[in-house]
Order: structure tokens, then C-alpha cells, then sequence
């Protein structure tokens, strides 16, 4: 499956430019994708910005994932080349198009409070169980 993952307000609360504190289970979950073959590729408004916060976000992901496993410093993770908006969130969808978006602006996604500011952001606790149950891994 290919697994578009959003950055800020997904992976981390949103503070751009700076990277906003870790989402609960974002890592835990992720990793669990990785290891159950799932293709992940980043999917951030910070790819329309020529200002380092791009790189700032894959160099975050890398890092943090390679606290979970060594392999994963070897890990590619690739990127979009143009933000590519979500649809809503449908798991009939997910399934039949073998594709999810990962993302705090999908309509319909599992959403939580965030830490230290106010809003939301994505709720992995909860995908987590949905992933569990759709067979994802």
C-alpha cells in the first residue's frame, strides 16, 4: 500500500517553521507500516516552500526512526514534489485503492487534542486500531 504521511499537525504538532512537539505513536505506528511493507511517502505543505523546512522534516523522520531500529538509517523516504490534497477518509477507498492519506486535513480522519497548543492533530492511537482491524499489519 502507499502511505502519504503529512508532517505538521500529523507526525507533529503544527508550529511551522519549526518542528512542533512529537505526536504520541506517530513513530510507534509508522514504523509498524514500514514493517509490514507498506511504501511511505512524505506529504507536506513544506515541499512548496524553497526554505529548508523540507529537509528539516525528513531529516526529523529519519532520526526518530532510526531511535526505533538502526535499519531505519538506511531508510529512503521519499516525498511528493507538489502537496497532494487528501480525499476523505473512507476505508472502502483505502482498501480498493491500495493508498491512504495520513493527513490532519483529511476530512474524516481520527483526530485528537493537541499537546501544547490549541486544535487538533492527528490521533495514531486510533489508526493504530483501525489499522490493526482492516489488516493493515
Amino acid at each position: 500500500m502507499k502511505i502519504y504521511l503529512d508532517f505538521d499537525g500529523t507526525i507533529v504538532e503544527h508550529q511551522y517553521p519549526i518542528i512542533g512537539e512529537q505526536n504520541p505513536d506517530s513513530f510507534k505506528v509508522v514504523d509498524m507500516l514500514i514493517k509490514a511493507d507498506h511504501k511511505i511517502i512524505l506529504n507536506t505543505m513544506r515541499v512548496e516552500f524553497q526554505d529548508g523546512t523540507l529537509e528539516e522534516a525528513m531529516n526529523y523522520i529519519q532520526k526518530e526512526l532510526s531511535k526505533i531500529d538502526a535499519a531505519y538509517k538506511n531508510f529512503k523516504l521519499e516525498h511528493t514534489h507538489k502537496k497532494i490534497h487528501p480525499p476523505v477518509w473512507n476505508w472502502d477507498r483505502h482498501l480498493e485503492d491500495q493508498c491512504i492519506y495520513i493527513d490532519d486535513i483529511c476530512i474524516g480522519a481520527p483526530m485528537r487534542n493537541n499537546i501544547t497548543r490549541l486544535g487538533e492533530m492527528v490521533d495514531w492511537s486510533t489508526l493504530n486500531k483501525q489499522f490493526r482491524e482492516f489488516g493493515v499489519y
